[in-house]
């Protein structure tokens, strides 16, 4: 689960770098305006409303699983990973493919 959330924060973090032609996150924090906390944040929801694709993500099948699961994702599940059923894990990761199959296809 852990490696799961990595990857949304991870790929949401890589659009934004490509649809603003960064290099660097300290080059997306210039283009964003912000400070360097908000830029190596692992807040997911605050990330995914910087895309310009955000408005379409809400209304997207995606969202459900985003706002059910995948934004509920904490580094601190690294450090505890039997903080969750098997059951529960196997019902994120298939939140994160569905969030991460939106953003390949809708950025």
């Amino acid at each position: 689960m852990y490696l799961g959330g990595a990857a949304v924060e991870c790929r949401i973090k890589a659009i934004a770098m490509e649809v603003h032609g960064c290099q660097t996150l300290d080059e997306l924090a210039r283009r964003w305006g912000v400070g360097s906390n908000e830029i190596y944040t692992h807040r997911l929801d605050a990330l995914a409303r910087r895309l310009p694709s955000y408005n379409r993500f809400k209304k997207s099948y995606a969202w459900g699983c985003f706002t059910s699961q995948v934004n509920r994702w904490r580094v601190k599940r690294r450090y505890d990973p039997k903080d969750a059923t098997q059951e529960e894990a196997n019902d994120f990761l298939m939140a994160v493919d569905r969030v991460i199959e939106w953003l390949n296809n809708n950025n």
